[in-house]
């Protein structure tokens, strides 16, 4: 599913990496019967990086362990339409900050990447918001 620019390892903790991580043609899908839900996504993560999550759905639970089995990658807040979600969100994992603020969201943390695990119809809303 990844690649790393330089040194890769994996031990009893998780993996490792010295560099960054490259994902390269991601698909995902729930199950082997449904659907593929991401198809072809390309994005690189640095080390050291801080992550927003916008969106507390079953998808997020995927990519917050990924993010989460590497040391260098500090997810700093999560974002959710509805604040319960985004507090079992927080708790299940250890993010620091939850909230059903947007603008709220925003100001928690200079991020240095955001992941957007909503719908594409409500996504261009979103985005439109940040991105001003």
């Amino acid at each position: 599913v990844f690649k790393c620019c330089k040194k890769i390892g994996l031990n009893s903790k998780g993996i490792t990496f010295h560099s960054n991580i490259i994902f390269h043609n991601l698909n995902y899908r729930y199950t082997k019967d449904n659907n593929f839900v991401l198809r072809n996504i390309n994005f690189e993560i640095k080390k050291g990086y801080k992550i927003g999550i916008i969106g507390s759905g079953n998808i997020s639970d995927f990519h917050i362990n990924v993010l989460k089995s590497h040391k260098n990658i500090q997810i700093e807040s999560i974002y959710s339409k509805t604040l319960i979600n985004a507090k079992k969100k927080s708790v299940k994992y250890d993010i620091p900050n939850f909230t059903n603020s947007l603008d709220t969201f925003i100001n928690f943390s200079n991020y240095d990447g955001l992941l957007i695990l909503i719908s594409p119809n409500k996504m261009f809303q979103i985005i439109k918001k940040i991105i001003p």
